[in-house]
Parts: C-alpha cells; sequence; structure tokens
C-alpha cells in the first residue's frame, strides 16, 4: 500500500483460510494513483487544512487532531497523492462495544484501550480537490480489509452523523428508518452501510 500497490477492487478481496493459522489474499495487486500509509505526526499542518476543507465548524481543532495521532500512532491511515496528503481516516481501539455511548467528539481519544479487539473508526476527511476520485471510500475500504485480516480485531464500529436530515421533516429515527428501507438515500449513512454497515 505504502507503494502504491493495491488490490483493483478492495471491494472483492476475498480471505481464504482464516481457521487454519494462516490467511491467503486472494486479489490481483495493482498500480493506483495513490499510497496508503500510516499517518504521522509531520503530517498535521495538512490534516489540520483537509479537516477544516472538509468539515468546516464541525470539524476538530488541531490538539484533538494531534492527541488522535500520539494515542494510537498505528491506527491512523493517509491517502498519499503525488506527495501531498490529500485524506485522512482517524480510527482507535476499544475494549467494550458500550464505550461508544459515552464518548464525546472531542475527548474520543480517552477511550483508545491498544488491547482493545474493537476497532473503532472516528473521522475520515478528504480534500476537496480529490473529492470526485472516491479516494475516501478506497481509504475506508482498505481499512476494513485490514481489520479482516487482523485476528487481533473481533468488528468494526462507527458514530456517524446524518447528512441531509432536517428536523422539519420528522424525527432523526424516521430519517434513519427510511434510509434502511430505502426510501431515502443519506450520502453519510450510505458511505457506512453501503460497505456492510448496521445502524444500531
Amino acid at each position: 500500500a505504502m507503494a502504491g500497490l493495491l488490490p483493483k477492487h478492495l471491494k472483492d478481496v476475498q480471505i481464504a483460510d482464516q481457521n487454519v493459522g494462516h490467511m491467503m489474499l486472494s486479489q490481483h495487486l495493482a498500480p493506483q494513483p495513490f499510497s496508503v500509509r500510516f499517518a504521522c505526526i509531520s503530517d498535521l499542518p495538512s490534516l489540520v487544512a483537509i479537516e477544516e476543507l472538509s468539515w468546516g465548524s464541525l470539524g476538530a481543532p488541531e490538539e484533538v487532531l494531534q492527541r488522535r495521532l500520539e494515542v494510537s500512532p498505528a491506527t491512523n491511515l493517509v491517502c498519499v497523492l503525488q506527495g501531498r496528503v490529500v485524506a485522512v481516516l482517524y480510527m482507535q481501539l476499544i475494549e467494550k462495544l458500550e464505550t461508544i455511548w459515552t464518548e464525546r467528539f472531542l475527548t474520543v481519544s480517552n477511550a483508545h484501550n491498544p488491547n482493545g479487539r474493537i476497532l473503532q473508526l472516528i473521522a475520515i476527511a478528504t480534500h476537496p480537490d480529490v473529492g470526485n476520485m472516491g479516494i475516501g471510500a478506497e481509504l475506508k475500504t482498505f481499512a476494513l480489509t485490514l481489520a479482516c485480516l487482523d485476528q487481533g480485531i473481533d468488528t468494526v464500529v462507527a458514530v456517524t452523523r446524518c447528512g441531509k436530515f432536517s428536523r422539519q421533516e420528522g424525527n432523526l429515527q424516521d430519517y434513519v428508518d427510511a434510509h434502511q428501507a430505502g426510501k431515502v438515500i443519506d450520502p453519510i449513512l450510505d458511505f457506512h452501510t453501503g460497505s456492510g454497515a448496521h445502524i444500531v
């Protein structure tokens, strides 16, 4: 991934022989226009800029982004295109699923447990310049593939918001139910459910 060689279609990756002590990826690797690597502190200026461009006032401040990198340095991924960081996926490990019910967005890193077996997707951000390339979705799918290969991870969770919900249209639960029924397509919910996530 760091060399820009990734499965041509990440969603089609097949993982075999998980129960016999080894794993095999059945997929052809092909050059991609971007590479994937762990995020590091030196990326922080780029990550702050991407956060602001992606989320505006809803984004996290620099000190929160820095803490994510410091607390769990081996779970945050960036996409690099032509030598420039263009997308980031922040993740961490937690011990119990119930942990997410008490987390707060700006202090979510307090819940990180290096021995946790649940991979939590915290946030993803993509530079608008590459928004039409699907890099954010590729980065998420790559992370899910890694989670499948890691025998130390049991499941993946995320807390997200709705992209187009308006209280004038009814209550939130009705909106989510409509999305799951295919009556409404919310882009942010679809980003997750389109990869097999279940809303609880």
